[in-house]
This record gives structure tokens, sequence and C-alpha cells, in this order.
């Protein structure tokens, strides 16, 4: 079932925003807008997945090419690969790579586009950052390398990329949390650990987080009681990633 929500979330994304359904064919047509009943639309599922690739957890997307890379919260972990085949018709799984031992609950990922690589962050003490080359067209995914964060540094749950600068940034769901910075490296080469920012008092279980490269900042929001959202600055080139401020936000 969490797969089918996965992939229907994934089929309604890839449609674009201006676009009428035919609701008597499943059929779309561009330039008119959604009508206004809304919801979704079941474009339909894959069914050839192998018998071990379950719990879909995290996900990345080139929606250029219609192709997505999902990671499992499996142990080990697995990148399945998936092509959008256009309106009205199923996704087709393309290939998967499962990781070695230890590269296991992929909770989070993000994905450098210009450089084709995506970097997956594992539910693990310590963490991992996995980094994999997407593959051309219907090519597999395949694995670079990894790196093996420090003791604390545990549980990774959501990240943001600056493609351009080099750099990832993994949040931990740990009390109080963490940003870890990755350098992404050139080419085939594997990640490296930067340093962690650690966040104050109240400030635990990162669970999301969205980053504005321009300004060098990301803003990361709480799974705590109240929620807070923490604002770090990412550190130009190999400096570490800072604390700057947070906020707690109200009742409920």
């Amino acid at each position: 079932m969490k797969t089918l929500l996965l992939l229907l979330c994934w089929c309604a994304f890839l449609i674009p925003a201006a676009t009428a359904v035919d609701q008597s064919t499943g059929n779309t047509s561009p330039g008119n807008p959604i009508p206004p009943e809304g919801g979704l639309l079941r474009l339909g599922a894959e069914k050839s997945f192998a018998s071990n690739e379950d719990f879909m957890r995290c996900a990345v997307a080139d929606p250029a090419t219609g192709y997505a890379w999902f990671g499992t919260s499996s142990s080990p972990g697995q990148v399945i690969k998936m092509k959008y085949e256009g309106p009205g018709l199923p996704p087709r799984r393309v290939a998967s790579l499962i990781l070695p031992p230890g590269e296991e609950l992929l909770f989070t990922g993000v994905i450098d586009l210009t450089n084709r690589y995506a970097y997956f962050g594992t539910f693990t003490a310590p963490g991992r950052v996995v980094k994999v080359a997407l593959g051309d067209g219907d090519a597999p995914p395949v694995r670079i390398g990894s790196i093996a964060l420090n003791i604390g540094e545990q549980d990774l749950f959501a990240s943001v990329i600056d493609a351009t600068a080099g750099y990832a940034y993994f949040g931990t769901r740990t009390s109080p949390g963490r940003v870890v910075k990755i350098a992404l490296g050139a080419g085939s080469a594997p990640p490296s650990r930067v340093e962690t920012a650690m966040f104050g008092p109240g400030e635990n279980l990162v669970r999301s987080a969205v980053i504005d490269p321009a300004s060098k900042s990301a803003w990361f929001g709480t799974f705590s009681i109240p929620g807070y959202v923490v604002k770090v600055s990412l550190g130009d080139g190999a400096s570490p990633p800072q604390r700057v401020d947070s906020i707690a936000l109200g009742p409920g």
C-alpha cells in the first residue's frame, strides 16, 4: 500500500499544472485548468516489483526525463529506478540497486541533476550518506561510495542540496537535532563529511527542510512539542554550517 501511494503521488506530481482531465477516458489535454473538483487521478501502478522491493521511504526525480529513484527503508537498502511513461500509462520499473550491509533504511535523499548523482541518507547509527550514479536513460543506478558520519550523527531524516556549491546538508532525528554538511565529491569521488551544526535545547528530531542557496541558508523543522523552525547558515565553501536562530511555534 505504501508503494502504491508513493507511485500515485509521483504520477500526480508529474502531470503539468495546466492540464485538463477527461474523467471518462483518463486522458489529459494541455492548456486548461484542473477541474474544480480537484483530487488525484490514478494513472496506473507498476506490478513487476521484486518480492523484496518494499517500504519505499524517500524519492528523488528528474522531471525533464521522467525518471525517479526510490529509496527503501529495508535492510539492505535499495534504490529502485522508475520511468514515467506518459499520461494514462502506468509507471515502469527500470532497475534496482542493492546496497551493501550497513547502508540500509534510506529515509531521505537529494539529487544533483547537473552531474547525475543522488545522495541518500540512512536512518542508522551512525548515519551514512550513499552516493549513487543515476544512469542515463534505462541504465541502472550504480553505487559510487558512501561516508559514515561521526558518533551522534545518526538517524538522517531530512536533507537539502546546493549542487552548484557542491554540498548537501542532512538533518538528524536526534535530541538535540544536528545538521551535517557533506561535500558531494567531484565526479566519481565519494562524498565526505565537512562539519556539523548543533541545535539548541528543545530543537529536537529534525523532520523537514528547505534551502535558499542564494542566501546560503536553510531552515529545518522539528518533530517536537512545540515545533521549531531552525535557521542554519550553510557556510561558504568548506566552512562549517552554523545555527543562526529559531522560532518556537504556537500550541498545536
